[in-house]
């Protein structure tokens, strides 16, 4: 189920529509604190047409609908979150409807209008088959409510209007989908180049260390041999030592210290082999 969710919209776990819209750090929570208000004025009407009870059960079902879909940091959203949020908002609707304190003639559906902006961000997550099936459990629940007489026509057909902001979310969800996988392509790319740079500029910094500790420690014994100075046994003896160390060195460079590199010398000129 999870894969057949996720690869609607073809979403990269890496770098989902959070990445590119740029909801993220202090974006993100200013995000989730208009989405919570809006959903808390919608919901707040509630409270005049069902009981506190049930108007209260159903804002924080919406509440905490909507602080998982924005604040749950994985695209796509697992699959028992995504799940939540589609299923708060049928409830959600049915609680304030089927318990109505009076007659709802022409009032609206203050519980699909706060449910359009969950069942939205919930596409922009990376669950768009999900959130419409939350859609249609909401559209399912207004139905059967109308047809039980709880709703008015009129009030069924406006409170069915906020289904075109899912719509138009899940346009935008395919319109941005090419432009969401190019972008990635160039990310990895920049990745791959700034490796490459760091990999050259390292190998750069060892060969400088290894020419300047070649230039430190063979420099005078090179010199007297370039100006073709007869060698002694003990200088023949400390080239000996020296094409060791200097070995030593490209074998291990990361072992090579003056106090190891010392003990090691030591060792050698007294027959050891290291």
């Amino acid at each position: 189920m999870a894969h057949a969710d996720s690869s609607g919209i073809d979403l990269e776990p890496r770098f989902g529509l959070r990445d590119l819209l740029g909801l993220r750090g202090s974006t993100a929570w200013l995000f989730l604190l208009i989405l919570e208000a809006v959903i808390a004025l919608y919901m707040m009407r509630n409270f005049g047409q069902s009981p506190p009870w049930a108007a209260f059960a159903s804002l924080v079902l919406m509440l905490s609908a909507g602080a998982l879909v924005t604040a749950i940091p994985v695209d796509p959203l697992p699959i028992p979150v995504a799940l939540y949020a589609a299923a708060a908002p049928p409830v959600a609707t049915a609680l304030t409807v089927m318990t109505p304190t009076h007659d709802l003639p022409n009032e609206s559906v203050w519980s699909a209008f706060a449910s359009s902006y969950v069942l939205a961000v919930l596409v922009l997550r990376g669950r768009i088959r999900t959130a419409w099936l939350g859609v249609i459990a909401v559209a399912t629940v207004l139905v059967a409510l109308g047809l039980g007489s709880h709703l008015q026509p009129g009030t069924l057909v406006g409170s069915l209007v906020p289904v075109g902001t899912v719509t138009a979310i899940s346009v935008f969800t395919a319109v941005m989908r090419p432009m969401q996988r190019s972008l990635r392509i160039l990310r990895e790319d920049a990745m791959m180049r700034a490796a490459a740079e760091a990999t050259m500029a390292a190998a750069d910094s060892e060969r400088t260390r290894q020419l300047a500790r070649l230039d430190r420690v063979a420099r005078p014994i090179l010199e007297r041999i370039a100006d073709g100075a007869e060698l002694t046994a003990a200088e023949r003896e400390e080239c000996r030592l020296l094409e060791a160390e200097l070995r030593d060195g490209l074998r291990a460079p990361q072992l090579v210290t003056d106090e190891l590199s010392g003990a090691a010398r030591g060792a050698r000129a007294r027959g050891v082999e290291v």
